[in-house]
């Protein structure tokens, strides 16, 4: 279902060029206090689907891209953000 919802909006690095985080978790109604979900469902698809984009969405072989980062203030204005606390 992630990768499904990333690639319909064009790929890992339109969704963090766009900084659509955001969009990409409401199919998942996280509860609100799940504060930081942008930046958790970015890492996990960082660590587990981009290497599986390139090769089925973009059809690349070879050598693969490193994913593309976004510093965390892009993340924190769109609902994710990195931080610390809770608990």
């Amino acid at each position: 279902m992630l990768y499904k919802q990333v690639t319909q909006m064009g790929g890992l690095e339109l969704v963090i060029s766009r900084k659509q985080w955001v969009i990409v978790c409401e199919p998942f109604n996280f509860p609100s206090s799940f504060t930081n979900k942008s930046f958790v469902i970015k890492k996990l698809y960082v660590n587990a689907l981009h290497h599986y984009e390139q090769l089925y969405f973009r059809r690349r072989s070879g050598y693969l891209v490193p994913a593309p980062t976004a510093t965390h203030s892009s993340d924190s204005a769109n609902g994710g953000g990195g931080g610390g606390g809770g608990g």
